[in-house]
């Protein structure tokens, strides 16, 4: 799933940055470079930009918090979710023991915290960091902006996964209703939600109920995307095809993972996610449809190519190694397995 899945928000740039000085310091420059890299995805050139910009900022505390900030979040995007909270947290205690007004920084911060703890299982203290983000962001802005209904949409999903249908469902519908309430400006954060939604639906066992809702977060992205290329397309096919395959519906569900290969960049670090997720969705298929050697191929190609990008303790790597022992065991292969 993404996060609101767990995307990094690259939010209040510039009126942050200048709140730093009314004379930015040495080191501006290259943080706003570093700025849109990060917007352009070349995340490992935006954090060397980062490292040199940090060289020049000691003594402007707020910039120097910032800074690390912006490289956690490049680590995040890199799926280096550990050494982002390093520094997530250490731009935190910076802010709060030299700039504690800051407290737009501070909300930064704990929603990049809790999209690393999201990504690692670790709910609690996903939940943890994005409920005092919600706070913080309510006292910013109110109770209904889109700060506040990203924060809902993300503690939904931290009870979506624990398989807590109806609580990770009262938080969608109140974030779906802020964007509702907002309109046009936020159209691609409402799909978001109609996915999480979707697929909360399909845990419950609501199928059909589930498949309404991943199409309109598909018929939503088409048009705000056309034909481009685009992650997003991919999440959305990948979401349906994943229903489809839940009601057994093995066609509908090979065709679209196909047609979410054929709507990414393969050179772009985030689409390689949705290019392996898509590959072992494709291998679940075959695996459903008793083709367990062509099952296993896909499988292992998912993980080949999750470990070109991934540590080898991630998550996802260890399913993909528990998937292949399935193929070997249904192929009677036990001492494989």
């Amino acid at each position: 799933m993404n996060i609101c899945r767990y995307t990094i928000l690259s939010l209040l740039v510039s009126v942050l940055f200048f709140a730093c000085s009314q004379n930015p310091p040495l080191g501006s420059d290259l943080l706003k470079e570093s700025e849109l890299l990060y917007n352009n995805e070349n995340y490992r050139d935006a954090i060397k930009m980062v490292d040199s910009s940090i060289v020049l900022l000691t003594g402007h505390s707020f910039c120097l918090a910032w800074a690390l900030n912006q490289k956690a979040a490049c680590l995040t995007k890199l799926g280096e979710y550990n050494n982002a909270l390093i520094l997530y947290a250490k731009s935190d205690s910076l802010i709060t023991e030299t700039e504690p007004g800051r407290v737009e920084l501070k909300a930064l911060n704990l929603g990049g915290a809790g999209v690393c703890y999201y990504e690692l299982s670790d709910y609690p203290a996903a939940k943890n960091a994005f409920e005092k983000e919600l706070k913080i962001n309510i006292s910013l802005y109110g109770k209904n902006n889109g700060h506040t209904a990203r924060n809902y949409n993300n503690l939904g999903n931290c009870f979506s996964d624990r398989g807590l249908v109806d609580t990770a469902l009262q938080y969608y519908f109140t974030a779906l209703g802020i964007y509702k309430r907002i309109g046009e400006g936020e159209a691609l954060n409402a799909a978001m939600t109609y996915k999480n939604i979707g697929r909360t639906l399909k845990y419950g066992g609501r199928y059909w109920e589930s498949l309404k809702y991943l199409d309109t977060c598909l018929m939503i992205r088409k048009k705000f995307y056309g034909n481009k290329k685009h992650e997003n397309m991919a999440d959305s096919y990948i979401n349906l095809g994943k229903g489809f395959l839940a009601v057994n519906e093995i066609d509908k569900s090979l065709y679209l993972h196909k047609k979410a290969l054929l709507s990414v960049n393969p050179n772009s670090i985030p689409e390689k996610f949705q290019i392996v997720m898509a590959i072992d969705d494709i291998g679940n298929c075959y695996f459903e449809l008793g083709d367990y050697i062509r099952a296993q191929r896909f499988y292992e190609y998912a993980l080949n190519t999750r470990r070109s990008f991934l540590p080898h303790h991630h998550p996802n790597i260890l399913t993909n190694y528990a998937s292949i022992g399935e193929c070997y065991r249904a192929n009677g292969q036990l001492d494989s397995a």
